[in-house]
């Protein structure tokens, strides 16, 4: 009959533990959430100078005549006069020669616009109500009830753990 009574005052004690009260009612608000990306694309056209080295080349000319002419856009020329003959030496000289040139590029820029409504969770108080208290002060009374009930075996065991410490 105890171990029964014993029971149903430890499952009273929960029941009135975990149906415990809510003081505050939670109010909450819906959330939207959009996501707006654009893509833009545009060419940009570059004037870029690029370097062009052109290979060494060399000429020699032998002629009789007193004049001789030789052009390039990067050359060197060498005449002499020997023994009745005109030599004439040319030369590149090997430099890296300027070249514009026109570069397309094509750049993509994504933006991305966002807009979010968060959530406002509001919590509004309020007096408890009849049960709750109820609740609150019944589970002290189950306490005392329980502390009543099991005065002899709660003293058996104080009075075992005094033994065992001293």
């Amino acid at each position: 009959m105890k171990r029964i009574a014993f029971i149903l005052t430890i499952m009273a004690m929960f029941a009135v533990t975990f149906l415990g009260c809510c003081p505050c009612r939670h109010l909450s608000t819906s959330v939207r959430d959009s996501v707006c990306v654009e893509v833009r694309e545009r060419i940009i056209k570059i004037h870029d100078t690029v370097s062009v080295v052109l290979p060494a080349e060399s000429e020699h000319v032998r002629t009789r005549d007193t004049t001789a002419t030789a052009e390039t856009s990067t050359a060197r020329a060498t005449a002499s006069v020997c023994d009745g003959w005109l030599s004439l030496g040319i030369e590149n000289v090997g430099k890296p020669i300027g070249v514009i040139v026109d570069t397309l590029i094509l750049t993509r820029d994504s933006l991305i616009y966002r807009q979010v409504d968060n959530t406002v969770r509001v919590e509004v108080p309020r007096p408890l109500t009849w049960w709750q208290q109820t609740q609150i002060r019944g589970f002290w009374m189950l306490i005392g009830l329980l502390i009543i009930v099991c005065r002899k075996s709660i003293a058996g065991i104080a009075k075992w753990l005094i033994q065992k410490i001293g």
